[in-house]
């Protein structure tokens, strides 16, 4: 098995940009849940719907974003073989 080199910082960056977008939409739907929640706001509300949408399509973003960079990590590694 030949050497791979790898460089750390180009490995961050991919995916980086769906990570990134994935987990500021978790942050922003955690706000928006607990600002409905003070307000004594119902799982129903409009408002609490709304959050729990953004959060799961922030969780969705952030996972396409570890699959994208696992994916080329693996493919790195078998270019390498």
């Amino acid at each position: 098995m030949s050497e791979l080199n790898v460089d750390p910082e180009a490995l961050r960056r991919v995916g980086a940009p769906w990570r990134v977008a994935g987990v500021a939409l978790v942050l922003l739907a955690a706000a928006i849940i607990v600002f409905a929640k003070a307000r004594d706001a119902s799982m129903h509300s409009p408002l609490m719907i709304v959050g729990f949408a953004i959060l799961a399509v922030g969780w969705i973003l952030a996972f396409i974003g570890i699959y994208v960079r696992t994916r080329h990590h693996a493919r790195r590694l078998k270019e390498a073989e």
